[in-house]
């Protein structure tokens, strides 16, 4: 389902909400309509991230971004070794903040360009659930080891 379609059904739920309430509603409801209106917020912010970050993929094309791929992932990895060796802890986080950024909007910007958003998400949850059995199979190991 589109985002747009979701934030148009979130609206709609938020003004049944209302009139069915007549608007004398008590703090579960007020909180249910408080919630749903950061939602379309939240969702509204999406569909404005990616419809730019279509728009400089359509702008520069494929070749150049895997190029700029490639910079922002080399930057990111200067910006992680410097951090390893200390200075001004300060700046060197600021650092890898915006390389991080830079990244996650190239990322995007590959996964628009070679059309694969829903294997990417699909991809990323796989990835958290076999993490994520790592972990407890570690804990149970060290449990039965200690």
């Amino acid at each position: 389902m589109k985002r747009s379609c979701v934030i148009d059904q979130l609206k709609e739920l938020v003004l049944d909400r209302k009139s069915f309430l007549g608007g004398g509603y008590d703090d579960t409801y007020r909180k249910d309509i408080v919630a749903l209106n950061v939602a379309i917020r939240e969702l509204k912010k999406e569909e404005v991230t990616r419809r730019v970050i279509r728009q400089i993929c359509e702008f520069y094309g494929q070749e150049p971004q895997f190029i700029v791929a490639i910079e922002e992932l080399s930057e990111l990895i200067k910006a992680i070794t410097k951090a390893m060796r200390g200075g001004d802890t300060e700046k060197l986080r600021e650092d890898i903040i915006t390389e991080i950024a830079d990244v996650k909007i190239i990322a995007e910007e590959l996964t628009m360009i070679i059309g694969a958003e829903k294997e990417v998400d699909e991809e990323v949850k796989n990835k958290l659930v076999r993490q994520i059995c790592r972990i407890h199979k570690e804990e149970k190991e060290c449990r039965m080891n200690a």
